[in-house]
């Protein structure tokens, strides 16, 4: 009876040290998990552990962290990309937008010019300035 409860007890200590183990382990895995959620990083999670479940879990974690960094990189150069769209773009409407004011302008500034050809110049310079409006509120936008 003796050696039985000897066994027992054994097999009780063995399976608190494993318990305590795997706690041990799961800490570390908390705390790499927590580092790498609260700053950018490239790290990944590295355990050095016996257990083939925990092992399996950093596994796919890393996987994951992986594809997310990956998605971040893209979607940064995405960005990057439309914002120099949008500064060529303004750029090329700027400079014909400009001419187009100048000339409406030097126009206005006609005397031989009949009451309806200026009430027409006006229109134009009056849509000339909400395109111009536009262009500035799409740049703000985009600096925002």
């Amino acid at each position: 009876m003796h050696l039985l409860q000897f066994f027992a007890a054994l097999i009780v200590v063995l399976l608190i040290g494993y318990w305590l183990f795997l706690l041990y382990d799961l800490k570390k895995y908390h705390q790499q998990l927590a580092r790498i959620s609260e700053i950018e990083t490239n790290q990944e999670i590295h355990l050095q552990t016996r257990v083939p479940a925990l092992k399996a879990i950093a596994l796919l974690n890393n996987q994951i962290l992986r594809k997310n960094k990956q998605q971040h990189y893209q979607m940064l150069q995405e960005n990057q990309q439309l914002e120099q769209a949008i500064q060529n773009i303004s750029h090329d409407l700027r400079t014909p937008l400009t001419v187009a004011s100048g000339y409406t302008q030097l126009l206005q500034a006609d005397t031989t010019l009949t009451p309806q050809q200026l009430q027409l110049l006006d229109k134009v310079s009056s849509n000339l300035e909400k395109v111009e409006n536009h262009l500035e509120q799409l740049l703000t936008y985009q600096r925002l």
